[in-house]
């Protein structure tokens, strides 16, 4: 990036957000364009520092992905005749996964919320009361 920071607006990131393989994700020159610096020096990177890049936040792009990628947006026909196929980056995809995993909890508490509701509501049924006992001494003939 050099010695002054540059700022991206965000209606520019927003624009270079795609949806592939139902994932939000950054191609990787637009995201090294954000940056700064070159795809190359981006790969570079994701090379000497693999254990930092999950499956679930970067993937590569199989040929039919890139083309077409590559014909629906004009600013990376540059990957057009490259021979290496493009990296996505998600920085998202472990948030998505902990939302799932909280859903899936809180499914769980409603089951028990219902169950305790219906506890609750029968205990609050009246029910049927026995005949009141007759207080006093029995004689023979009651």
């Amino acid at each position: 990036m050099g010695e002054a920071k540059r700022a991206v607006a965000v209606g520019v990131i927003q624009q270079r957000i795609f949806l592939i393989r139902g994932v939000k994700v950054i191609v990787d020159a637009d995201l090294a364009a954000f940056y700064g610096v070159s795809a190359k020096r981006l790969h570079e990177q994701v090379r000497r520092n693999a254990d930092r890049f999950p499956a679930d936040f970067m993937f590569r792009l199989n040929r039919e992905e890139k083309d077409e990628l590559v014909a629906k947006c004009g600013h990376l026909s540059g990957l057009k005749h490259s021979t290496a196929l493009p990296r996505v980056f998600t920085e998202h995809r472990e948030l998505a996964k902990r939302v799932a995993a909280l859903e899936t909890h809180l499914a769980h508490h409603d089951e028990h919320i219902l169950t305790l509701f219906s506890a609750i509501k029968e205990l609050m049924s009246p029910e049927e009361l026995p005949e009141p006992r007759r207080i006093g001494f029995r004689t023979n003939g009651d």
